[in-house]
């Protein structure tokens, strides 16, 4: 059976799953940080695939603990479905983006990112994920 393509995603489930990502606040903020993140402190061809698998860890820990039956086999099914190495591409490139004008303002300003102030970051995506 194939599957196609759902608003410009490689199916419902990641389309979805990256509509939530993006509509609650406090969720969406956090997975722009731990990108940025990503970004700042891995090799660029190990950052798409280090936040795929932050985003299904973070996806699978907040899976509800379901009774087995009809339901919780659909929704494992449909999880599995999740193409998260396509959702984390999209995060990765606009907050590269998104980085690269910081740092030409920053430039411009004469001002230039200190490693303290990463640190500081990853520091705060640590936290807002615990306190998730």
């Amino acid at each position: 059976m194939q599957k196609l393509e759902y608003n410009g995603w490689t199916n419902y489930e990641t389309w979805n799953y990256k509509l939530w990502l993006d509509n609650e606040y406090k969720t969406n903020k956090s997975i722009n940080s731990l990108a940025k993140s990503v970004i700042q402190t891995e090799q660029e061809e190990d950052q798409v695939f280090k936040m795929s698998e932050l985003l299904k860890m973070e996806c699978m820990n907040n899976e509800p603990n379901l009774k087995p039956s009809f339901y919780s086999d659909v929704l494992s099914a449909s999880l599995k479905e999740v193409n998260f190495h396509e959702i984390a591409e999209a995060y990765i490139e606009d907050n590269r983006k998104e980085l690269e004008e910081m740092i030409k303002e920053a430039k411009h300003l004469g001002k230039l990112i200190t490693q303290k102030q990463v640190d500081e970051e990853i520091k705060k995506v640590k936290g807002l994920f615990k306190q998730a």
